[in-house]
C-alpha cells in the first residue's frame, strides 16, 4: 500500500523518510514553483525582445513603458534618470542620436515574492544616426523587476555599468 509507505531520501546532513503522500505533494510543489519561476524567464525574455526592438526601431514610447512609473536608469557618467516623464525626455534625445542594438546575455535571475534581480552582461553597437559611425560598449546589468497588479514585470530600477570608458572620438 503506497499510502503508508516510506521513501528514505539521502542528504548529505543525513538520512530522512518521507511518505509517499508527502513525496507527492513536494513534486507538485516543485512543479509549482518551477511553473511559476519558467513564467517569470518567459516574461524577461519578452521584455528584452520588446527592449531591443525599441532601440533599434527608436520607439521611445514602447521602451519607457518597460519601467515602472517611477523607476530609476543609471547610466554611467551621467546622474541618475527618474520617472517615466524624465526617461522619456532623455531617451527621446539619446534614439534621435543614436540607432543602439544590443545584444544581452543573462547570467542569473533571483526571484523574491514581487520581485526578480536580473544580472547580466551587454553589447551594445551604437550607430550615430547623423554620421553612420559605428562605436560597440561593453558592460554589465542588473535589472530590479517589480511584478505589477496587472502580473507583468517591470522595471524598478537599472543599472549599467561598461567594462571600458567608451572612446573620446
Amino acid at each position: 500500500n503506497h499510502q503508508w509507505a516510506l521513501q528514505t531520501i539521502r542528504h548529505p546532513n543525513g538520512d530522512f523518510n518521507l511518505s509517499f503522500e508527502t513525496g507527492q505533494l513536494l513534486l507538485k510543489l516543485f512543479n509549482q514553483w518551477r511553473e511559476k519561476h519558467e513564467e517569470i524567464y518567459e516574461a524577461i525574455r519578452k521584455r528584452h525582445e520588446i527592449a531591443s526592438k525599441a532601440m533599434k526601431t527608436g520607439d521611445v514610447k514602447a521602451y519607457v513603458e518597460l519601467f515602472t512609473e517611477d523607476g530609476v536608469y543609471m547610466w554611467p557618467g551621467v546622474p541618475e534618470i527618474v520617472g517615466r516623464k524624465t526617461l522619456r525626455i532623455w531617451f527621446e534625445k539619446r534614439f534621435a542620436q543614436f540607432a543602439p542594438e544590443i545584444d544581452r546575455t543573462v547570467e542569473e535571475i533571483i526571484i523574491s515574492g514581487d520581485y526578480a534581480i536580473e544580472r547580466g552582461k551587454e553589447i551594445v553597437t551604437i550607430k550615430n544616426r547623423s554620421t553612420g559611425e559605428l562605436q560597440t560598449l561593453q558592460g554589465k546589468y542588473i535589472n530590479i523587476l517589480q511584478k505589477q497588479v496587472d502580473g507583468t514585470w517591470k522595471i524598478a530600477r537599472r543599472i549599467r555599468n561598461l567594462d571600458h570608458p567608451p572612446s573620446s572620438k
